[in-house]
């Protein structure tokens, strides 16, 4: 007579046997209990390799990968980087408790241009901004530059007066990304010639406005290419050689005789291109 624990493995198998779908549930709950095994080697670990052949097969288990244990968000981000991205597990990770995770998954909501998710991202950057956690709010700030999604603008907008340099200048570009108006630089430019603002705020402004599509940021840079100061003059040049705007030529020609910002000068207009620059 068979031991009952022998009669209960035959059992169990026969049952996977005649439920392929319970049998294929039962691996992957097996698995991704594994995954608690595999610590910071995931790449090298079985249970990850298993993990990630079964969300080949069924994307919405990411979602439950996202719901589980730091590892289990780890390796739901890694399957996302090779597999594509999926909008709902990345939402569950963009508000995970665990800060790299949060930080991972608003880097691939970014690069796999996943513009949904900037609302939450909006919300990340507002949090990290009230916690003077300047690593979040950079990160939550590039992304949403990448994302240029409209609706950044008014947060953006004040985040270019963030006392932490950095913090504003990644901003300014930001805004520059998403695609500023009228008004947006007109406050930009504003901030660039505020003289009672300190001159590295000034210049991180004049910088930054090469990054707008815009004419009246030329008009602005041009402005700032003829000032006294050659800092000033410097950094306008150079923005205005990342606008790669050709109505800037003739101004940049005109100027080719201040030795002070000759190598600059040269620069831009090579970045500009064209038949006037060369």
């Amino acid at each position: 007579m068979l031991p009952r624990t022998r009669v209960l493995s035959l059992l169990l198998a026969s049952l996977l046997l005649a439920h392929p779908a319970l049998a294929q549930e039962t691996t992957w709950s097996t698995s991704v209990a594994a995954l608690e095994e595999c610590g910071a080697g995931l790449a090298k670990c079985k249970a990850f390799a298993e993990v990630t052949r079964l969300v080949a097969e069924d994307g919405t288990r990411l979602d439950e990968l996202a719901k589980g244990t730091v590892v289990a968000q780890r390796a739901a981000l890694r399957v996302m980087a090779s597999q594509g991205a999926r909008t709902e597990a990345l939402q569950i990770l963009v508000e995970s408790e665990d800060k790299s995770v949060r930080l991972e998954a608003v880097g691939l909501a970014a690069n796999t241009g996943q513009t949904e998710l900037a609302p939450y991202i909006m919300v990340m950057a507002l949090k990290a901004r009230d916690e003077k956690d300047e690593q979040v709010l950079l990160k939550a700030i590039l992304a949403l530059g990448r994302m240029r999604h409209p609706d950044a603008t008014p947060l953006l907008m004040e985040l270019i007066h963030d006392p932490v340099q950095k913090i504003a200048r990644a901003a300014i570009e930001a805004l520059g990304r998403v695609g500023g108006n009228e008004e947006v630089v007109a406050a930009v430019g504003k901030q660039a010639r505020d003289a009672a603002q300190p001159m590295n705020r000034r210049l991180v402004a004049i910088q930054g406005l090469g990054y707008f599509k815009d004419a009246s940021a030329v008009d602005i840079l041009v402005e700032f290419s003829r000032n006294d100061d050659v800092a000033f003059r410097r950094a306008a040049i150079e923005a205005l050689g990342r606008t790669k705007d050709r109505r800037a030529v003739p101004q940049l020609v005109e100027r080719l005789k201040d030795d002070e910002v000759l190598p600059q000068l040269v620069a831009a207009l090579a970045s500009i291109g064209g038949e006037k620059s060369a």
